[in-house]
């Protein structure tokens, strides 16, 4: 398990020495974090602003796996218990070493089981390649939820895979925390001026998003080959609606 900690306190500071004691009684209280637990402690200076995507990329950066999942937030909601299952079910591969002789394994989006597709439930995690070409980029909304911003994200890997994501229905997921689907509503029915502005910017990233993506795979398909053809018509499906703004 790759770690990521984030803290505003100096290395050889009390707080960063209290910080480090906290991590090794964990690996000591759980035996099998000895070999697989890899935290990596990133000082940030005390006015530097929360940049939630931007830790999740360096995480996944710096992890010894070759696939990770991204886990977006607080665990507003708390994982089902057969998560691990489900994950260690997944095959892996090392994109360094067989790249040429396997398949490359598309993202899954671990969801409840009320969303099959694009939107997905909020803060729902996703297992990518840790050299997949896709990262989540940071998005400068102010006064949004972490599920309202996380979304985008999803938005991202779900555009740069054509759809092509394998998703995963799980029960038991339990709410822990204020920041979700509830939460969302009242922000938006309380603060009616940012959900509009809110709307509009991301209609705006959408169409970016799309019009990057279809050039991309214009100057790139194969005009002779059936499941690009099946990809030109579903960027040109889903985009319609965020073409124009």
């Amino acid at each position: 398990m790759s770690l990521l900690v984030a803290t505003p306190y100096p290395p050889g500071s009390y707080q960063h020495k209290d910080l480090l004691s906290i991590l090794a009684r964990i690996q000591n209280e759980n035996p099998s974090l000895r070999k697989t637990l890899v935290a990596h402690v990133l000082h940030l200076d005390r006015i530097t602003e929360n940049r939630p995507n931007a830790f999740l990329n360096l995480a996944r950066l710096l992890s010894p796996c070759p696939r990770t999942v991204l886990f977006p937030g607080n665990l507003s909601y708390t994982p089902p218990k057969n998560l691990y299952k489900t994950l260690v079910g997944q095959q892996a591969f090392s994109s360094s070493a067989v790249a040429g002789r396997m398949h490359k394994r598309k993202p899954v989006v671990f969801t409840m089981r009320e969303y099959a597709s694009f939107p997905f439930a909020p803060l729902a995690p996703v297992l990518v390649s840790r050299d997949d070409s896709t990262w989540c980029t940071e998005r400068f909304f102010a006064n949004v939820s972490r599920s309202v911003d996380w979304e985008e994200c999803l938005w991202q890997v779900w555009l740069a895979h054509f759809g092509d994501v394998e998703v995963k229905q799980l029960q038991g997921w339990a709410p822990a925390l204020p920041d979700s689907t509830s939460s969302t509503s009242s922000w938006q029915s309380e603060n009616p001026v940012m959900e509009k502005i809110h709307r509009r910017l991301a209609a705006k990233f959408r169409g970016e998003t799309c019009a990057l993506a279809i050039r991309r795979f214009t100057a790139l398909r194969n005009l002779s080959n059936n499941a690009d053809t099946k990809k030109a018509r579903w960027l040109k499906r889903v985009c319609r609606g965020w073409s124009s703004g």
